[in-house]
């Protein structure tokens, strides 16, 4: 399967169903949330830290990263543009 077959609806949805609960805790709002299928995997003050653990923690597996903010703007990142971001060769480059 190949990135571009990949789909992240399971996490778009999770996201969606909780960000009104997230954006009530003070500690989440503004951060930066990894989330891999149904499961919030963390939320990360940088968006840097978050990326880094994800290449770490997931590879080329699919995954979302999404900041907790009321305005939602997509943001993608596949995990081949996190390997030359930071030199992760376990991230398929």
């Amino acid at each position: 399967m190949s990135l571009s077959d990949e789909s992240l609806d399971i996490e778009e949805q999770f996201f969606a169903d909780h960000l009104s609960e997230w954006l009530a805790i003070d500690d989440l709002r503004g951060k930066w949330a990894l989330i891999k299928g149904s499961e919030l995997i963390g939320a990360f003050d940088k968006y840097e830290e978050v990326i880094r653990v994800a290449a770490d923690k997931f590879g080329v597996e699919p995954y979302m990263i999404s900041q907790i903010i009321p305005e939602q703007t997509e943001v993608t990142t596949t995990p081949i543009m996190i390997g030359l971001l930071f030199g992760c060769s376990h991230a398929g480059v």
